[in-house]
């Protein structure tokens, strides 16, 4: 029979089904189950067949060191925010979407969500450009799409990329499914540097990125993301809807 090993982190209370510390599989096993971790934190075994029964879901947590920067936006169907990151040095990053729990609102389910990251290379002004006037019509004419999940229905999305660069700005936009909004979600974003700016796009400049994302091609510098992060789903830019 297959087990799983697991920890119960609460002060009070245990398993008290089938392979738990005081069942009676345990009790007769005549040593053929090895006792639990002894390091771990109230250890104790569990059948798979209740484990599938009793757990709904299973969350794998990404731990992160405690120097990383952490900033966070709010977005929501009504109020779409669009943050704006840059670093001061390279930087590996984490960007996580995360929209409310189903089970907080009765009647409702969890509506399928993706995440993708665009970066906007900092391009210098030409030499001898002093005193000219610099043409902002279009500041996201140099957008990319760095990295991309598409919508899933799961209650977190990640992307990592391996190096943010100091020479590029980065955005990230919430997709979902065409007739299903994201209602409302956290967007974070963690670094391993300090963050040199992080801010949300104003209401033009969200215009003109909006605009801009439709033509935006997939970076050329494939090594600055992840294979979690990656083109790997492909580039559909009409499927998705953006919130």
């Amino acid at each position: 029979q297959m087990l799983c090993e697991l920890q119960n982190p609460w002060a009070l209370g245990q398993w008290k089904g089938r392979w738990g510390p005081a069942s009676y599989e345990m009790i007769s096993r005549g040593g053929l189950v090895p006792d639990p971790d002894p390091e771990s934190c109230k250890p104790f075994w569990m059948s798979i067949q209740d484990f599938c029964q009793h757990f709904t879901e299973v969350v794998e947590a990404r731990m992160v060191p405690s120097s990383w920067q952490c900033a966070a936006v709010t977005h929501s169907s009504d109020r779409p925010s669009f943050p704006l990151v840059s670093v001061a040095s390279s930087s590996q990053a984490i960007f996580v979407l995360t929209q409310s729990d189903a089970r907080l609102s009765p009647g409702e389910e969890l509506a399928p969500i993706g995440l993708r990251v665009y970066q906007c290379r900092i391009v210098a002004p030409p030499q001898n450009a002093t005193g000219v006037k610099q043409n902002v019509s279009s500041p996201f004419k140099n957008l990319e799409l760095l990295a991309e999940k598409l919508p899933t229905k799961v209650r977190s999305v990640m992307v990592e990329i391996a190096k943010l660069e100091p020479n590029c700005l980065y955005v990230a936009a919430a997709i979902s499914e065409p007739g299903r909004p994201l209602a409302l979600a956290t967007l974070r974003v963690l670094t391993a540097s300090a963050l040199r700016g992080f801010r949300e796009l104003s209401a033009p400049e969200s215009s003109y990125f909006l605009k801009a994302e439709q033509t935006a091609t997939p970076a050329i510098d494939t090594d600055s993301f992840s294979s979690q992060g990656s083109l790997e789903n492909g580039f559909a830019p009409s499927t998705p809807v953006r919130n």
